[in-house]
């Protein structure tokens, strides 16, 4: 048999490549490695509908059970990558298997990065990035009445969220002195805190975890400067470290990610990387690595375009949501480093818009629960458009605001 595409990796940019690449037309063979137990799911409803139980798990995962046959997509769970021999252009497995290649696609994503702490290897310490970490945690919460949610992070709140919405009081400690500093305002952050304290939801900001405690089960959090949080249950969204092992090793070049190209090539043109492993080039952003859901959509399609026949640059405006008890959030654009902002509405409304401006153009804007015009703030974005003060205006459509 022919060596084909192989991709690594079990997310949804690896099972997105591989649908795009067929529907377009590919015929060489496909072969899918994932070192999960389970096949590739959608991540955002694991800390949100599918946690909370009003999801079900058909709909959590990307593809149906016979998709993958029926597309003569060779899909191998439980299966790790150990090694990837650049000169054989094969793959070595953690059982020695070789695996041969045409075309090798990484899309390996993160895993979540652990708290160092004493204490932080004690059962009930909980961290959500799969299938089987969310059931989990759906199990433990059960019996539970008390929370802590270490790191107010976008997982960490939406699991707090989704606690409290559950009955289980939740304390949400977090070392800066807010939430999101690096990518919204303080009018956002004290926003969506007074609205979690309105539920009830407590909130330790510019303080860490000195120890975990507990006989034989995680009990209780210490924090610096000796407060203790007692719990049943502690969830920790600390952030994620990016799988670039492999491709380190192989002598990929890495720089916050695997640094690739418009079409997503690595230094070995054999070898390409998407999703949240991926350091790509942005016509607005500049170099960027994003640990989205539309960001995996998006790459997996383009560069199953690609393999197919159909060279596609990726040309798209970044794009994040959540959702957050009853706000709905979306982001388009590139919040970060910005020079000032200009909210439209009102916060106290529980409906606004906040636009960054960087040189004085359109850079970013952030929705809570007021996304009418959120095809208008993508085409300001991706034009760079200077900004005008009847942006503010809420009487005036955005694209007439600038005109």
């Amino acid at each position: 048999m022919e060596p084909g595409i192989v991709i690594v990796g079990g997310g949804l940019a690896a099972a997105t490549a591989a649908e795009t690449y067929r529907t377009k037309g590919g015929t060489e063979p496909v072969t899918i490695l994932s070192a999960d137990v389970d096949r590739p799911v959608h991540r955002p409803p694991l800390s949100k509908e599918y946690l909370r139980g009003d999801e079900t798990l058909e709909k959590v995962y990307v593809h149906s059970k016979t998709f993958y046959e029926k597309n003569r997509i060779s899909l191998r769970v439980q299966t790790t990558v150990a090694a990837i021999d650049r000169v054989a252009g094969q793959v070595v497995l953690s059982g020695g298997e070789r695996v041969g290649y045409g075309t090798l696609v990484l899309a390996t994503g993160a895993r979540p990065r652990t708290l160092q702490v004493p204490g932080a290897d004690l059962p009930g310490i909980f961290y959500l990035r799969s299938l089987r970490s969310s059931q989990e945690l759906q199990r433990a919460y059960g019996a539970a009445g008390r929370a802590v949610v270490i790191g107010a992070g976008f997982v960490g709140m939406e699991v707090a969220s989704t606690l409290t919405q559950r009955g289980i009081a939740c304390t949400v400690v977090e070392m800066a002195p807010r939430m999101w500093p690096a990518i919204v305002p303080p009018v956002v952050s004290d926003f969506v805190q007074r609205y979690y304290s309105e539920r009830e939801v407590s909130f330790r900001f510019g303080v860490g975890v000195q120890t975990i405690e507990g006989d034989g089960h995680a009990e209780r959090v210490v924090l610096e400067g000796g407060e203790i949080l007692p719990a049943d249950l502690i969830v920790a969204g600390v952030g994620a470290v990016l799988n670039t092992d492999l491709a380190q090793q192989a002598g990929l070049q890495i720089e916050r990610g695997v640094v690739v190209d418009e079409f997503f090539r690595s230094s070995d043109p054999h070898i390409y990387a998407i999703g949240d492993i991926a350091n790509f080039p942005d016509e607005v952003g500049g170099r960027l690595h994003l640990e989205h859901w539309d960001n995996a959509l998006n790459q997996g399609r383009t560069l199953g375009q690609t393999l197919a026949g159909n060279p596609s640059r990726f040309e798209h405006i970044a794009y994040f949501f959540s959702d957050l008890f009853d706000l709905s959030v979306n982001m388009v654009g590139y919040p970060s480093g910005w020079d000032d902002v200009i909210v439209r509405g009102d916060p106290s409304e529980e409906r606004f818009t906040v636009i960054y401006v960087k040189n004085e153009q359109v850079r970013a804007t952030l929705m809570i629960n007021d996304d009418e015009h959120f095809d208008a703030w993508t085409t300001l974005v991706n034009a760079r458009q200077p900004v005008s003060s009847s942006l503010a205006d809420r009487d005036v459509a955005p694209l007439q605001a600038v005109s």
